[in-house]
């Protein structure tokens, strides 16, 4: 599941306590991990803090450990909070005149994670897609890819 925007976090408060038991997956930028962890009293805006706490949250299942990914929007590192510990993922600057665009970088990452952890069956011939496949590199737009996964235990929902 991805936080999708701090305004959730605010106002879809409830329904984000509803969802979390069932999430293994959970992605975020620093801003909307900031806004959950005030909306829920956590008094603390350190990003490793919260994705700790976030990757605790009770489970419904009991079986799977959830992974908390925090993405940055700036040159911090990629924050992964998995059994008890954080990992960090330098970003790999590029010069400005490379960058062409970064609107819905970190949704393509998200998808990047998704394609690599459960290969979708391709609409055009319904079979797998290889996971090291850039989504970029699809004959089609990512955002108008359908996904469906032979995997069902290990949905990831990108919601932006």
């Amino acid at each position: 599941m991805n936080l999708s925007a701090p305004f959730i976090c605010e106002f879809y408060k409830d329904a984000q306590e509803k969802f979390l038991p069932y999430v293994d997956f959970l992605f975020g930028n620093e801003k909307e991990a900031r806004t959950f962890s005030e909306v829920h009293g956590w008094e603390t805006e350190n990003v490793e803090e919260i994705a700790l706490r976030l990757s605790r949250w009770p489970k419904a299942s009991g079986t799977r450990k959830r992974i908390v990914v925090i993405l940055s929007q700036d040159v911090d590192p990629i924050v992964v909070a998995e059994d008890g510990k954080v990992k960090k993922f330098p970003v790999i600057l590029l010069p400005k005149d490379k960058i062409v665009d970064t609107n819905g970088a970190a949704s393509l990452l998200t998808l990047t994670f998704d394609l690599a952890s459960n290969p979708p069956i391709s609409p055009l011939n319904s079979s797998p897609i290889s996971p090291l496949v850039s989504p970029t590199l699809l004959p089609i737009s990512v955002s108008t890819l359908p996904l469906v996964s032979p995997n069902d235990s290990h949905q990831a929902a990108i919601l932006t």
